[in-house]
């Protein structure tokens, strides 16, 4: 079996390299990058999914039995000022991936990365709630689910929230390594207290998606944590867990820190299918930010 995987210098991308490297799993990575950020031997391609052609080359050349789709767009605010080219990368990239993979001789196995943006509150969601959601962003995710509904082939979409992890060089960090940041710099850091969310530990999510892969699972997944928490009380956990100064972290809520797209009060995902289903299990939420910032990072 060979996974190839979109979005490899993105979070989720990365950290799941890692866990295929630990788990000697076969797979090809890619992203828009000459290079990978992480240094593999081989099994990098560069792969631009909103051109089509490109996508055919590699996919043709790799003959992959599993999509791990991560590649996004998935910063809110830049989908919200930039709706064309979120769309393209979204929904268009996501539709020419899948397009291409039925081309193949095999059938290839479809993992599309979510969001609980879908949903516009509520939460925590199961998977068949209402779909509502409140920016362009959690939109184009919709629509992107939306089309791989239309397809025969085997898909599976899963949705995270809010994913957090250790750090890796070169990769964008994750909201809790910027909290870091800031209280080094003893920089005022204003943070909501009034959006709550089930934070999805990266290496929990990791063995979730690998779970998903062996057993060829097929529809929707919720794969988070099961606390569910403000990004407020998430900084200040971490603060008192890393023994940090917690007076530059500021609690505001949505009115007092205007975005520029809007956020669920309620958010968070509903994790029980997994749970149920693929043997999901979770790593304590404390543990989990020890681990966030350990130098040498495990996914066994």
């Amino acid at each position: 079996m060979k996974i190839l995987v979109t979005g490899a210098n993105g979070f989720i991308g990365a950290h799941f390299i890692q866990y295929c490297l630990q788990h000697k799993l076969n797979f090809v990575a890619t992203g828009t990058k000459p290079v990978c950020s992480i240094d593999i031997p081989n099994g990098y391609a560069t792969m631009d999914i909103t051109n089509r052609k490109n996508i055919q080359k590699v996919l043709e050349q790799y003959q992959p039995n599993v999509i791990l789709h991560a590649a996004a767009m998935s910063k809110p605010d830049e989908c919200q000022l930039n709706q064309e080219a979120c769309l393209q990368v979204n929904l268009l990239g996501t539709h020419h991936l899948l397009m291409e993979a039925a081309n193949l001789n095999q059938a290839v196995h479809f993992i599309f990365i979510s969001t609980d943006f879908v949903f516009g509150g509520n939460g925590p969601n199961a998977e068949e709630d209402v779909k509502q959601p409140l920016n362009f962003y959690g939109a184009s995710k919709l629509m992107a689910e939306l089309c791989l509904l239309q397809t025969s082939q085997p898909v599976t979409v899963v949705r995270p929230s809010f994913v957090f992890g250790p750090e890796i060089k070169g990769v964008r960090k994750d909201f809790l390594h910027q909290v870091y940041d800031k209280i080094q710099q003893q920089e005022v850091f204003p943070i909501v207290n009034d959006q709550y969310r089930t934070p999805t530990f990266i290496v929990d999510f990791c063995k979730g998606l690998h779970q998903i892969i062996d057993t060829g699972s097929t529809g929707t997944f919720h794969l988070s944590g099961s606390t569910y928490i403000t990004p407020y009380q998430m900084a200040v956990t971490m603060a008192d867990i890393l023994q940090l100064p917690k007076h530059t972290l500021k609690a505001v809520t949505a009115n007092d820190f205007p975005e520029p797209v809007k956020r669920a009060k309620q958010g968070g995902l509903n994790i029980q299918k997994a749970e149920k289903i693929l043997g999901y299990t979770t790593t304590d939420f404390e543990t989990a930010i020890r681990l966030s910032f350990e130098k040498q990072v495990s996914y066994q």
